[in-house]
């Protein structure tokens, strides 16, 4: 979602949610409401989650990827040493050349058990 008009050429679009999400996915799956398509240009993203695991020992993942091509030095872990407990992790990257059409979004996926996520925003800041 863009909030509001242009200012001084910077564009910024935004998703957010509050709710406990979870997934059992050991491959990165589209982590669900962290979608942006917002159209060409060159982005400023930051993404911010609390992320945690159901099962103790299990490693919680989260990318950004842009055009379903993941951005490697994106990847967080949260080690989950208790059960349902998360810490909060950002990630922060600059995506250029996003044509019209392509999205970026936060994928994810744990090493056992699910993954959990709460408190998640991604934001995306386009420059004129």
């Amino acid at each position: 979602m863009q909030l509001g008009p242009p200012i001084l050429g910077w564009q910024l679009f935004q998703a957010s949610a509050t709710n406990i999400i979870t997934t059992p996915s050991t491959t990165d799956v589209v982590m669900p409401g962290m979608t942006i398509t917002p159209g060409p240009g060159d982005y400023l993203v930051w993404f911010s989650v609390v992320l945690g695991g159901t099962l103790a020992g299990s490693i919680s993942y989260a990318s950004v990827y842009a055009n379903a091509v993941k951005i490697a030095h994106t990847e967080r872990r949260h080690d989950v040493l208790l059960a349902n407990t998360g810490s909060g992790i950002a990630i922060n990257c600059l995506v250029q050349g996003l044509a019209a059409g392509q999205a970026i979004d936060v994928r994810w996926r744990t090493t056992a058990g699910s993954a959990a996520a709460l408190q998640r925003t991604l934001n995306l800041l386009r420059g004129g």
